[in-house]
C-alpha cells in the first residue's frame, strides 16, 4: 500500500468515528418520529351516555361501552382492539357498511354526541379523578 493510500484510510477512519456518534443520534431520532407518525389518530369521536367511539384516520372503529368522557379513557381508546371499519361521508359515516352516523343534527349544527370532529375537539373531556 502506497503513502497516499494509508493516509487516506486513516483520514477516513478519522471521520467516521467521529461521524458514528452523530449519525447514530440522528438515526434513532428519524426512528422515533417515525414511531410517532404512524401511530392513529382519533378523528372522530362519539362521547354519549352509551359510551365512547373512537373513529381513527385509518378508518377502524374502536368503542368502550359505559366510559365516562375523560381523558384517561380516551388514551385507552388507543389500546382496545378496533371492532368496525367506517367510510366518511359528507354529511355521515357509515359504519360496516350499513350503519349511518350522521355528524349534523336536522338543523345543521354539529350532532351533540360528537367530541372530536376532523380531528378538532369540540367539547373537552374532564381530566380524570386522582386517587
Amino acid at each position: 500500500m502506497d503513502r497516499f493510500c494509508r493516509i487516506c484510510l486513516k483520514r477516513f477512519i478519522i471521520v467516521f468515528v467521529l461521524l458514528l456518534p452523530v449519525m447514530s443520534v440522528l438515526y434513532a431520532a428519524s426512528d422515533k418520529n417515525e414511531a410517532q407518525d404512524s401511530q392513529k389518530k382519533i378523528k372522530y369521536l362519539i362521547a354519549s351516555n352509551d359510551g365512547l367511539a373512537a373513529f381513527f384516520d385509518d378508518l377502524t372503529v374502536a368503542g368502550c361501552p359505559r366510559c365516562d368522557y375523560i381523558d384517561k379513557n380516551i388514551e385507552a381508546l388507543y389500546e382496545i382492539k378496533p371492532h368496525s371499519v367506517y367510510s366518511e361521508f359528507e354529511t355521515y359515516l357509515l359504519i360496516d357498511g350499513k350503519n349511518k352516523e350522521p355528524l349534523y343534527d336536522e338543523s345543521g349544527k354539529i350532532n351533540e354526541d360528537f367530541a372530536i370532529i376532523n380531528y378538532k375537539a369540540i367539547r373537552t373531556p374532564r381530566k380524570a379523578p386522582l386517587n
